[in-house]
């Protein structure tokens, strides 16, 4: 779930072009997807934290108290940054599960999105293996948010980041 402005908890599924997402930089509007994949079965993370839980693909990263991790880095007793009056929370329990509900990555200005409650990047590692942090991510796709910024998409049109995204994965 997200907190979408104006229609508060939402479904990120539902999420569309154009509206504004909670971020760390308060309301945010979406300007694309990274990935939008609905339905099909995959695997996931839930991370039970003392303020909630939420899901997310093992290598989407988050923000924990060391900085941006994968979420299947994320280990019992480690800090994650939260949006709720306490600034972390801390992880009690991870564990697997299967969805069929798909994979949504919005992206916004700052790269980030508030989901369930936590402060999550929108970029994840290419590879189980991978050491990308949040800030190597959103420094790829600055000309993608500078696109955006210029207002190039009323000329243009908006660009299909879902073949960029699959492209910076095999760089």
């Amino acid at each position: 779930m997200v907190h979408l402005e104006g229609a508060g908890e939402t479904r990120i599924s539902e999420l569309r072009v154009g509206d504004r997402v909670l971020s760390t930089r308060g309301y945010e509007t979406v300007l694309g997807f990274l990935h939008q994949l609905r339905g099909g079965s995959s695997s996931f993370l839930t991370v039970s934290h003392s303020d909630g839980e939420f899901r997310a693909t093992e290598n989407h990263l988050v923000f924990a108290a060391e900085g941006s991790k994968a979420v299947g880095y994320l280990r019992v007793g480690e800090q994650i940054f939260v949006s709720t009056s306490a600034p972390t929370s801390e992880i009690l329990e991870v564990r697997e599960g299967k969805s069929s509900l798909g994979m949504f990555s919005p992206l916004t200005a700052s790269g980030t999105v508030v989901v369930d409650g936590v402060v999550a990047s929108i970029y994840g590692q290419p590879s189980k293996r991978g050491k990308l942090t949040h800030g190597s991510a959103h420094a790829a796709f600055f000309p993608v948010r500078a696109y955006h910024a210029l207002g190039l998409t009323r000329m243009f049109g908006h660009i299909n980041l879902h073949g960029l995204a699959r492209s910076a994965k095999n760089i």
